[in-house]
């Protein structure tokens, strides 16, 4: 009984070695896996058109459709019928221009097209990759001709056409806006510390209004604390309160120089300069990362 049972286990697994075998493959070689099977399950010489592929956005549907269209002309066992009359032929039936085409719709526009099968299929996100489903039904009998699914891993082109980044592109668009963070609060610092220097971090941020607000409250508090220890020298019962209270604008000036760069909106072309902070890989497999600075 266990030796049975040992077999039926192990003869399960092979049967399921070839689907967890499958890898998936770039949206080109998807495609052409395609078409060599339709080229392969339909007869020779049959007329087949391709009538509707769903897809993410439309550059991915009209690039499936372009490509599938290519690999069979290049083919040559099929006869691929010109989908120029499609667009008028769904006007006509008061089909929708977008979205999914149902069969019966698909086999009336492949009947009035002089076709003997359809092609329909659509490309949809599966996770971390997307999957190629691609049908053909007999315009006469509707029966189905070929079926197909192909896993399509999220590569570059594919991440265009869809409009979603890769895990790669994803990473670096990721370190990329923390490097921004990273250099944003980093020269607010710098400003910040240097800033009581007679106003020199607002003025290099092109806060000239911060800047001036600074310069003229410093000298004035250092005017304040030389006329008050100036009466203190001579005797005059002021000069302590004269001195404390230049004291007191001097430390309120310095408070106010330190924060002050943190509450400027900094300058369009401070801002773009910030914003142009690049940061790229050149090879996908590296861990290394570049990060650049482009001054405006």
């Amino acid at each position: 009984m266990l030796k049975k049972l040992t077999v039926l286990v192990c003869a399960a697994a092979m049967c399921m070695l070839p689907a967890a075998a499958e890898k998936a493959v770039s949206i080109d070689a998807a495609v052409a896996k395609t078409a060599a099977g339709l080229a392969s399950k339909l007869e020779r010489g049959t007329k087949v058109v391709i009538i509707d592929i769903s897809a993410p956005t439309e550059d991915a549907a009209a690039y499936v459709v372009d490509q599938l269209t290519y690999e069979l002309v290049r083919d040559g066992s099929l006869i691929v019928v010109d989908r120029a009359s499609i667009g008028a032929i769904k006007k006509e039936l008061n089909f929708q221009m977008s979205g999914e085409v149902s069969d019966e719709s698909a086999q009336s526009i492949g009947q009035m097209l002089g076709a003997e099968a359809i092609v329909t299929g659509s490309l949809s996100e599966h996770g971390a990759e997307y999957r190629l489903a691609i049908k053909s039904v007999s315009v006469q009998t509707s029966a189905i001709r070929y079926l197909e699914n192909t896993q399509v891993v999220l590569d570059a082109r594919l991440s265009a056409l869809v409009g979603k980044k890769t895990g790669t592109e994803a990473a670096v668009a990721a370190v990329g806006t923390a490097a921004k963070g990273v250099a944003d609060f980093s020269s607010r610092v710098f400003f910040s510390s240097i800033n009581p220097l007679f106003g020199v971090g607002s003025f290099i941020q092109k806060d000239f209004d911060g800047g001036r607000k600074v310069l003229f409250w410093e000298i004035a508090s250092g005017v304040v604390v030389y006329w008050g220890t100036s009466n203190m020298d001579k005797g005059e019962d002021n000069g302590e309160v004269i001195a404390g209270i230049g004291v007191v604008m001097a430390v309120a000036t310095v408070a106010y120089s330190i924060v002050r760069p943190w509450l400027f909106q900094r300058d369009p072309a401070v801002a773009r300069a910030m914003d142009r902070i690049n940061v790229s890989t050149p090879d996908v497999q590296s861990v290394a990362f570049s990060l650049s600075f482009d001054l405006p």
